[in-house]
Formats: C-alpha cells, structure tokens, sequence
C-alpha cells in the first residue's frame, strides 16, 4: 500500500493503520460538516477517491462500526491525523447543536496547518460559517474573506453589513451579482448593502426587481419604502405602504415600528400615526406610556388634536406626565375649552425643563385670564416671567392685567365662545399699532392648514373661526373701520417689508396709485363638512403627475403642501360653493383712462368634486366641475357661450370643452384650449389660463414652494362691489389703476409658489410668482414676467368672503400690463351683486352641450 501525504509534502510514516484506512472518514467528517451547515455544496469527488486508494470497503465499513474520535485524538500526535479527528468532532458536535464546541475544534485543526490548500480552505470555510451563527462578524470577515463559495460570500456580505463597512461589502456582493442568474435573496443583498452606501435609487431599482419574483418579501417592502421616502417621493412610498398591506405583509410589530419611524423622518406624520395606532388597536404593539406619548407627538405634528386628545387622556390614565398635561392643555385652550385647559396646565409644574415650564406657565395665565381669574392669571404670568425667554411677554401682560383694564377683558369661559372672546382679545390687541407679544397666543393651525395664531408684531390677529353668516347679513361687517395708513410713492419705503414687487412697481409707476391698509380680519370661514374632509385629505391625496390626483375627496387635497404644485391644486379645488351663478362687467382700459369692451359675462358651476351632499370619488368619476360662461352685452343675447367640463385626471381624459357662437345653431367641441391662449374681449392682455388668476394644466412650468411671507394683499373690499364699471368719484375704473378708494389692504400671510417655464414648453411667460392666501387658499396675486425677466403683467384679486355660502372668491380681479400701461379688469358686480346659490341647483344634464345649445341659441 503507497504511503499517503499531506498538504505539506510530508509522508505520513509511522501513522497506525486505523488512521490511514479511515482517511476518506475524515474526509466524510468535512463534507457532514458542511451540510450540517449550509447543505451540499461541491467537491471535488475524484480527490477523496484517489485518497481512498488500497482501502477496501469491508475495511471502511469495519471502521465506521464504534470508532471513538476523541479517544483517537488523545493519542494521535501526528498533525494530518489531528486535523482530520478535529474536523470529524467539529461536525459530530454541530450535529448535535453544539456550534460553539465545533467551531472551537476547527479552529484547533486551522492552526494545524496540516491539511492540503484545499482541505484547509474548505476548513476556513466551515469555521467561517460556523462563526456567523455564533455572531462572531470580525471572525467571519477574517475567515471568509476572499471565499468563492456563495454561501460563504453571502456571510461575509452579512458580517460586513453588521459592521457597517459598507463599500467592501459592496465589493463582495457583487461577486454573486456577476452569476449568469443571481438568486433574488443576492439582489435583495445588494438592495440592502446599497441603503446602507445611501445609494437609494439602486435600492428602489433592486427592490423592483426582487418584488417582482417574490411580491410577498417583506424586507424587499420595508426597503422600498424608505428609499422612496429617501428620495423625496412620499406619494410613491405611500402606495408602496398601501400595496405591501393588501399582500398582507409588513404587518409585524418591528417592521410597522421600522416604518413608523421612516414617515416621521420623512415629514409624514399622518401616515406615520396612522400605522401606530392601527398596530396599537390591533394589539400587534403593547399600549404602554411610551407608545401613546409617540402616538400622540405624530397626531400633534400631523395638526390632528382631535386625535392626539384621546390618546393624551389615556395617557394621563396610566401615569402621571407633566408634558402629556402640557399637550393637552394647548388642546383645550385651542379649542377654547379654558376650564379643561387650566386644569391640565397647573399640572406641568413638575417638568424638568425650566423653558417648558415656562411656557405652559405663560399658557395657564391665558387661560386664567379667560376664566376671570386675574389674580390667578397674574400669579401664572409672574411664574413664566422667571425665565428669560417669556420675560418681556410676561411682563406685558402683567402691565396689562394691573392696569384696571384687565375686568373689561376678563371674559369666562361659559358666557362666550371661543370665537367671541378671542375676537374681544383680537379686537382689543390687534392692528399696526399692537406691541410684541401683546396678543393672546394662539396654537397650532386652522383646519385648512393656515398658522392659526397671529404673528408677534401684533399686525395679523389670531384666526378665530372667521365671520359667521349673521355678522354680513346687513352688508360690509367692517364699513366702520377707517384706514391705519394710505401707502403712496412717496411712503413706500416704509412699508418695503409687506410690499410684493409687483406693488412696489404699481406705485412707482403711476404716481396716483395708493394703497389704503385696514387692521386685519381674518375674516374666511368654510363649512364644518369642508375642514373634515381636509383633515382626511391629508396623508391620502396624492398626485400623478402635476395635472392628475387621486385620493382627495371634497376638502383641500394638500393642507401642508411639500411641493408648489401641490399649493396650487389647493387653489384649484377650493370650496366656492355647490351651485353658483355671478354676473359681472368686464373691461379695457387704455393708457390713457379711455374704456373699452365694457361686457357683460354670465357664469354658472355645479361642483361635483366639491358636492358636501354628493362629492364625487374620483376614482370612479373623472370630474370636478361643470362650468358655463357667456359674454356680450347683455347676457339675455350673449354673443358668445362656452361649456367646459373639468376632468380631475389629464392623463385619463382631458378637460372638455363645446363653444357657440351667437347666430349658430350648433355648439362645436374646440381643442382645449388654455395656457396662453387670448381671453375674449381683453384686447390680448388676458390669457386663458390666467382666468381666476390660474386655471388648467400644471404641465408648461416647473412649481417651486419658495415658502411664507408676511404682505398686503386686497381683502375684505365691499365696498369695491358698490364701485361700477365707468371712470369718476364713484367708478371703479380710473386712468392707469382702479380707484384708491375702492380698494382695502390688510397685512395677511401668505404661501409663495413659483413657476419657471419647463424645457421644451412655451408660453408667453417665462416665469410667474403666485401667491396664495393662506386663510382661503385663494391665488390673490400674480407677477408674470416676460423671456428677459422684466415683470409685464400684474393680476391682482381682492378676496371677499361670502359668509353666506361660508366660502371666499377674488371679485374685483384686475391685470395691469405695465409695459404698455393699461390694465383689464373682471368681476365687477356693482349692477348686479354677490353671486347667488342656485336652488335648486341644476343638474349634469343641463351642462350637456345639447341642452346649452337650447338655451342659448336663437
């Protein structure tokens, strides 16, 4: 019988015979090793065979039958021997769940050295694995490095992940990517290793390929996910979390806290809440103190207080907390409930953090003041006052409240609502000539989405529900006030701060143009059903697209817009009632005072999308309104009449839109029409999208939200509705600029959204600013600019709350060109008031071309 060698070169003399006829037993030993691992892997079968050679198999047989491995190593010196009883005790003692004895054994036999390079590797290789199952990653990195094997690779990517050593991991999985046919866990691998590189397309990328041969892979979700959210497309991680949720996956308790966590950190609170509470309901998380402190901050940072408010009272119920207290007392003082709101706030003297205790301090002294409770109050006041921050605020109220003045304001609780008594506080305190921090604070937001307190200066109030419709049943409710200041060229360096640009260019232009400022009144109030619907609206609509939505039903879509165009939708789908029809003048104006194309337009709309009694799923139906207008000179014999159907979704089916010409007997589809398409009777100052300051399709420019200001815009003018639509003291239209006296400008905030013109699309503008008032949503200024940036034409809409149908509209609506000085104005009602609400209101029939064309036609 030939002599067998080691690794080394070395013959193994002098070796028992036993050991060398059980050489292929070690052999064996290394490949049940293996599988005890990670199941078959190759081997190079020939080699075990040439090994085996002069070893019969009633030998082989003998040998296995009782032969003690660890007896034999007691009394084998030699170090092929040893290595080869090492690695057969490794695999007896993994086979019996003992990973910590076999790898201790491998690494015994690894220091041998005694094996062929192969052996030895495979060896490594098992140790290697053996390793990532006791969490040894330094051990795995220092044995595996290097490996071919895939599963062995696949380990190796693991402990590098661990270790976050990302880019040699990276390097190591792309070993398996470079198969001829990755398996989906190494692209899952590659999805996980490049989240942690930060490159989150190739995660979105990967995970597309993954979901698509195992749909239901949770982490391939969760991953998606969060690189969606990474990359700023929150409607994409949305439907991502909708989708994994019909497959029923990500439902675990860690991976709902996993994805918690991830539309916190995105800025989605809504959504984030949403899944804790669904997990907290459903008994998947455990209600503990902690959870609902974390459900509650996100139903707080989502504005829900209807929602944080439950969640805070059981809190409370659990156990004691001085900052759940605090929450709920912001609640209560908000909702004007002051009893509620100081019984929570005297509770948060026990916060650790001296600022927030003065804080709710300051808060208790407030609501103590609404109760009548001055002595009460000032003792709060006197407690907030200690730390710097409130000390200059805490002071003014105590001024106030030991300056005889305090009994007049002091109103309780149970004899005025909320709105009343912050209107008496507003009232008092508000104006241009209010000190910092004089006014009552208020928190949080309305539920449309605007900042509900005032600003510290005092110039905007706090929102107070707006004007109800038994404070306009008798006309203007503010005829009585008189203007704080009249801006003219000659002053308007003072009041730079509020001034847009397109203003600062009306009054250096045309020297006659004043601006008359009024104490602000946040005068806009919608129906009840319209804030619920917002609220519902928010972390569910969506958009696909700039010209398509889905998710949003009757309220605002987009209450805390992240994007320019997601503001604008806000415009487009406010609430202007069910069912209305406004007749009005529209008119020329040239540069030198001459008007021209005095007509009269008729309009009429039935909202579907904002239908409170039917709104329409837009889902199922693809449409928000149905409008008709006619122009001439008389709206008996219109010479013009226009029916247009406003779709919700472009990409499905564009807005329709039928014309009749006076003397036709037929209405005729057009294209549709828009963008810069000329307006009838404006003499080409006026384009088709600029009609209620911007209407159609998003798709010609690129929509930047440049964030809030503080500005005057034209508010609460009725008496601009008693001005007609001639020149002279009681006209509206004077040379160069509508009438000074006409006009109100109130100091009010408001959303800037910016369009610039997209690669390949034309307009006439190139770039355009709007801006939206926050109260109503309501585009109330436009600045467009011409291809070389000089500003060109200036629309502006002077907003007017109709408290009748609890909704606002711009009425009058003006454009100044102030390149060739002449401006065209819309809206003008003065012979013919308000718009009406159409009762009862017509039906989708009578929108109908040929129904139109009956009405209309001679």
């Amino acid at each position: 019988m030939r002599s067998v060698h080691s690794g080394r070169g070395r013959p193994l003399t002098g070796m028992p015979y036993l050991f060398r006829r059980n050489n292929v037993r070690r052999r064996v030993a290394l490949l049940a090793l293996s599988t005890a691992l990670c199941g078959p892997m190759p081997a190079p079968a020939q080699q075990y065979r040439s090994e085996a050679q002069g070893i019969s198999k009633s030998e082989l047989e003998r040998a296995e039958r009782g032969f003690d491995a660890e007896g034999a190593l007691q009394t084998t010196t030699d170090p092929y021997a040893r290595s080869m009883l090492l690695a057969q005790i490794a695999a007896e003692a993994a086979a019996a769940g003992e990973p910590e004895q076999a790898y201790a054994r491998l690494q015994e036999a690894l220091k041998l050295d005694a094996l062929s390079g192969f052996a030895q590797d495979q060896l490594r290789q098992q140790a290697g694995l053996l390793a990532a199952r006791l969490g040894k990653d330094l051990e795995v990195i220092r044995l595996l490095k290097g490996a071919n094997d895939p599963v062995a690779v696949r380990q190796l990517v693991a402990a590098y992940a661990r270790k976050k050593r990302w880019r040699e991991a990276a390097s190591a999985v792309s070993q398996l990517l470079d198969q001829a046919q990755p398996s989906t866990d190494d692209r899952l691998l590659d999805a996980q290793v490049a989240a942690g590189l930060g490159d989150w397309a190739r995660v979105v990328a990967r995970t597309e390929e993954v979901l698509i041969a195992q749909p239901e892979l949770a982490a391939a979700w969760g991953l998606r996910i969060r690189a969606q959210l990474q990359l700023g497309r929150v409607q994409a991680a949305l439907a991502s979390r909708r989708a994994a949720w019909r497959l029923r996956v990500l439902v675990g308790p860690e991976q709902r806290l996993g994805l918690v966590a991830d539309f916190a950190k995105a800025g989605i609170p809504l959504a984030a809440a949403s899944l804790l509470e669904e997990g907290l309901e459903q008994g998947d998380l455990e209600r503990s103190p902690e959870r609902l402190d974390q459900l509650a901050a996100l139903w707080l940072q989502a504005r829900e207080y209807a929602a944080a408010r439950p969640v805070l009272e059981e809190r409370l119920r659990l156990a004691p907390s001085a900052e759940a207290s605090l929450q709920l007392g912001q609640i209560a003082l908000n909702a004007g409930d002051w009893a509620q709101a100081a019984r929570h706030l005297r509770a948060t003297v026990r916060l650790p953090d001296g600022q927030r205790r003065a804080a709710a301090a300051m808060l208790l002294g407030q609501a103590e003041f609404q109760l009548g409770r001055t002595q009460a109050a000032v003792r709060a006041f006197e407690s907030a006052g200690a730390h710097g921050r409130y000390r200059s605020s805490a002071e003014q109220w105590l001024q106030y409240l030991r300056s005889g003045q305090a009994s007049a304001g002091a109103v309780a609780g149970q004899a005025v609502s909320q709105r009343d008594a912050l209107r008496q506080r507003g009232q008092r305190l508000s104006g241009l000539g209010a000190r910092r921090g004089e006014q009552a604070a208020v928190q949080g937001f309305t539920p449309v989405g605007a900042q509900a307190p005032g600003n510290a200066e005092g110039q905007i109030p706090a929102w107070t529900g707006g004007l109800p419709p038994a404070e306009s049943s008798g006309g203007n409710p503010f005829a009585d006030e008189q203007p704080l200041a009249v801006i003219s060229a000659a002053n308007m360096d003072d009041w730079r701060p509020w001034l847009s640009d397109g203003h600062r260019v009306l009054l250096q232009r045309y020297p006659q143009f004043r601006m008359p400022v009024y104490a602000t009144q946040r005068s806009v109030a919608y129906p009840q059903a319209i804030y619920a619907a917002t609220q519902k609206n928010q972390g569910r609509a969506r958009l696909l697209g700039s010209d398509a939505i889905s998710g949003a039903r009757l309220g605002f879509p987009f209450p805390a817009p992240e994007s320019g165009v997601e503001a604008m939708w806000n415009h487009r789908l406010r609430w202007r009632g069910e069912a209305l029809r406004r007749e009005s003048n529209q008119a020329v104006v040239g540069s030198g005072g001459e008007i021209r194309n005095v007509l009269v337009q008729g309009e009429e709309f039935l909202a579907r999308y904002a239908s409170i009694a039917d709104p329409a799923d837009l889902s199922q139906e693809n449409i928000l309104l149905y409008y008709l207008t006619t122009f001439g000179s008389s709206l008996r014999a219109p010479d013009f009449t226009v029916v247009v159907h406003e779709s919700a979704n472009s990409l499905e089916r564009d807005r329709a839109i039928w014309a009749l010409p006076r003397s036709y007997k037929k209405m005729f589809r057009i294209p549709p029409v828009g963008y810069d398409n000329p307006f009838p009777g404006a003499e080409g100052m006026f384009y088709i999208d600029m009609v209620d300051m911007y209407n159609g399709a998003f798709d010609h420019y690129d929509w930047k939200l440049a964030g809030k200001r503080e500005m005057l815009i034209g508010y609460n003018a009725s008496e601009a509705q008693k001005f007609g639509p001639h020149a002279g003291a009681d006209g509206l239209l004077h040379e160069q600029t509508l009438n000074p006296d006409a006009l109100r400008y109130e100091i009010h905030r408001v959303w800037v959204v910016e369009a610039t013109e997209r690669g390949g699309k034309t307009h006439a503008f190139g770039v355009r600013r709007f801006y939206l008032d926050e109260d109503s949503w309501n585009v109330v200024l436009v600045e467009n600019f011409d291809r070389a940036g000089q500003m060109w034409r200036i629309q502006e809409g002077h907003l007017l709350p109709n408290p009748v149908i609890q909704a606002a509209d711009c009425a009058p609506v003006v454009t100044y060109d102030v390149q060739e000085d002449k401006y065209f104005v819309q809206r003008m009602t003065a012979a013919f008031g308000p718009a009406q609400v159409l009762d009862p209101p017509p039906g989708v029939r009578d929108f109908r071309p040929s129904n139109v064309k009956n009405r209309f036609s001679r």
